[in-house]
């Protein structure tokens, strides 16, 4: 699916709501073989622009062309991948056993899809 329009240097949402690190966001994910929904929060904005030689570069947010987002998974319907936080190793269930949420750290995805992020937000 191709990137939505978007302003490179004011991150929105896919309503046009504009998002910031810290913000939970729903990202709709073909992660694997199958659709997937995951309830993220935003680690860090990467602003980039294309580097001279190929690649991307991270820029100020002033000079971006593009940017993209770090998202750490809270909840997911498909697969996340789990760090133990003291360690940073890998977490395999089968050699660690079953561990409470608090000792795990989900792997951050890097979405470039943009738009492809709908901010969520508290009733009231």
């Amino acid at each position: 699916m191709p990137n939505l329009e978007h302003d490179p240097q004011n991150p929105t949402d896919l309503l046009d709501r504009p998002i910031a690190v810290g913000d939970v966001v729903a990202w709709g994910t073909t992660w694997g073989r199958s659709p997937a929904l995951c309830i993220a929060r935003i680690e860090k904005i990467r602003f980039i622009k294309k580097a001279r030689y190929g690649g991307n570069e991270e820029v100020p947010q002033a000079q971006a062309d593009s940017y993209q987002l770090s998202l750490r998974p809270l909840k997911s319907t498909g697969d996340v991948t789990w760090y133990l936080k003291t360690t940073g190793e890998l977490y395999y269930r089968h050699k660690h056993g079953k561990l409470p949420p608090e000792e795990l750290e989900a792997k951050t995805k890097i979405v470039h899809h943009v738009k492809n992020v709908v901010k969520l937000e508290p009733f009231e």
